[in-house]
C-alpha cells in the first residue's frame, strides 16, 4: 500500500511520517496522554513486579535483559488490561494492528532506519 499524501510505501493509509507532519498536535496529545497513563502503571505495579523476580536471579542478570524482561511484562499488563475489553473484530483488528507495527519495525530495523528516527 502507499501512503495517500506522499506515495511513499506504507503498511497503513498514511506513512508515519506524514501522520506526525501534517498532525502533531493529535500525535503530541495521544503520546502526553499514555505517558501518564503508563507511568500510573507503572507506579502500581513496580513493586510487585520486583517481588515476582527472585533477588538472586536479579543481581545474576544483566542490566540489559532485567530491563527487556520488565518491559514485556509491562507490555504484557497493558495487553491484558485491554485484550479483554475488547470485541472479537476490534480484537483482530488490534491483533492485526500490532503485527503492522512489528513489521513496519523489522523493516525499518533491515533499513537501518530506526537510528535516524525514521
Amino acid at each position: 500500500m502507499k501512503c495517500r499524501l506522499c506515495g511513499k510505501e506504507s503498511f497503513f493509509e498514511m506513512c508515519e511520517s506524514c501522520i506526525r507532519k501534517h498532525n502533531p498536535n493529535w500525535t503530541n496529545k495521544i503520546w502526553k496522554s499514555n505517558k501518564k497513563l503508563a507511568e500510573g502503571l507503572g507506579e502500581a505495579y513496580y513493586d510487585s513486579l520486583l517481588k515476582e523476580y527472585d533477588q538472586k536471579t536479579i543481581r545474576k542478570d544483566s542490566k540489559e535483559n532485567f530491563g527487556f524482561n520488565t518491559f514485556c511484562d509491562g507490555i504484557w499488563l497493558g495487553l491484558d488490561i485491554v485484550m479483554p475489553i475488547l470485541d472479537a473484530s476490534s480484537m483482530k483488528a488490534a491483533e492485526q494492528k500490532i503485527k503492522d507495527m512489528l513489521k513496519i519495525r523489522k523493516t525499518a530495523r533491515n533499513r537501518g532506519c530506526e537510528k535516524n528516527g525514521e
